[in-house]
């Protein structure tokens, strides 16, 4: 429920690979926002974001990539009573600055189908900040911060004329007060899934 819209523009004129974004997500959700509520509430979210990014080659295999990201979140209710009325917005705002070290020389077999080996090394550093175009004067650059640093690795083996087997080892850590959990194991569409709630996420 909603739409989703981007554009895109890239510049590869010179030694260094450039890429312009914009992208614009609306969508709707029923969530029970009040514990005392026999109904859900209609929640509108609006994400907006501003992407620059540059990817400077060593090689055709290997490459440097370094990126900026400008993410708006707007989180509103839609009036339906008066509890919802006089529910304010949430607005969070965020600078996300990212390097990518990326090692590619697979080549494409098939469908769906890649021999070689190809992986990355990448950090990314979030900041969280409140700031109201109005009033200047209650501006909070740093509400929250997170890091991020991890690798993903892949090696493809062609086993028969038209199998491949996969081989893929990754990790990632994050630190700050506003650091990521972590699960493992599972999958999206998972039969009789479990999960530790331990945890509050």
């Amino acid at each position: 429920r909603g739409m989703e819209y981007f554009l895109s523009y890239d510049n590869q004129k010179g030694r260094i690979d450039w890429k312009y974004a914009l992208y614009r997500k609306t969508n709707y959700d029923y969530q029970f926002v009040f514990p005392n509520s026999f109904e859900p509430d209609k929640v509108k979210k609006k994400t907006n974001l501003v992407l620059v990014r540059g990817k400077y080659p060593f090689d055709i295999y290997r490459s440097l990539h370094l990126s900026g990201i400008m993410r708006f979140d707007n989180t509103l209710l839609t009036a339906s009573n008066l509890e919802s009325l006089n529910f304010s917005d949430i607005r969070e705002q965020r600078l996300i600055l990212g390097v990518e070290y990326i090692f590619d020389n697979t080549s494409l077999k098939g469908v769906n189908l890649l021999a070689g080996t190809r992986y990355k090394f990448f950090t990314k550093f979030s900041n969280r900040f409140e700031l109201d175009f109005t009033s200047l004067k209650e501006a909070n650059l740093s509400a929250g911060r997170m890091g991020i640093v991890g690798f993903d690795a892949r090696h493809y083996i062609e086993v028969l004329d038209k199998s491949i087997l996969a081989l893929r080892f990754a990790g990632q850590s994050s630190f700050g007060n506003e650091k990521n959990i972590y699960f493992l194991g599972g999958m999206e569409n998972w039969f009789f899934a479990q999960s530790d709630n331990t945890y509050p996420i």
